[in-house]
């Protein structure tokens, strides 16, 4: 059995714009870079951790790397834990990319079965180099506690292989907030989820995902 720690990286300065970044390298904000203390703190106390994997941007990596600092371990890259690619939305804000793309915007907010902004990454694409990544770190670490800080999008993804559940099921589920752990034991071919989008150790530092994105 593989116990995966699934972190969604800290508030980003795009977050904190309103924008879809998703493959823009953009850093932490002031708040992010707090919530990643406070994650590194949380972790480090609660678990016996053997690697820390992150996303190769940057507002992944520096959440990572606080928790890896703190345990003496060293940030591994997997590149295919990255955001979705947004295509001509990214910088944008919501109110922007529905004037600009008015029908992909739509489809967007209703398709059911799979979806991506304008020029961009299908979901179903984030979803399947995603757990490719997990099923071969699972592979790779039996028996280990394995951190990946990763992104909203990507979680959402893997949030509909583990649950077994549609893509149209999946938009009745909020958005994991920024620096929230969800905790997933993999076992032969099962996924069993412990724990989703936990962030009480942060307090009042917590922020979330506008419900317009």
């Amino acid at each position: 059995m593989v116990k995966f720690i699934v972190v969604r990286h800290g508030h980003s300065l795009s977050n904190k714009e309103g924008t879809y970044t998703g493959q823009l390298d953009i850093g932490l904000s002031d708040e992010g870079l707090a919530q990643a203390d406070a994650l590194a703190e949380y972790l480090s106390s609660k678990y016996t951790i053997d690697f820390v994997y992150a996303s190769d941007l940057c507002r992944a990596f520096d959440t990572a790397d606080k928790l890896a600092k703190k345990i003496n371990k060293k940030v591994i890259i997997e590149k295919d834990f990255k955001e979705m690619y947004c295509g001509a939305w990214q910088g944008l804000t919501a109110e922007q990319a529905q004037k600009l793309y008015p029908e992909d915007f739509l489809d967007w907010q209703t398709n059911e079965l799979d979806g991506r902004c304008t020029d961009g990454e299908w979901m179903s694409e984030v979803k399947a180099r995603a757990l490719n990544a997990l099923l071969k770190l699972a592979k790779a670490h039996d028996g280990k506690t394995v951190v990946i800080v990763t992104h909203g999008c990507v979680i959402r993804n893997l949030q509909s292989e583990w649950l077994g559940i549609t893509y149209k099921e999946l938009k009745s589920l909020p958005w994991v907030t920024n620096a929230s752990v969800t905790v997933v034991d993999y076992d032969n071919g099962l996924w069993d989820v412990k724990e989703t989008g936990y962030d009480g150790f942060l307090g009042n530092m917590r922020t979330a995902m506008p419900k317009v994105i």
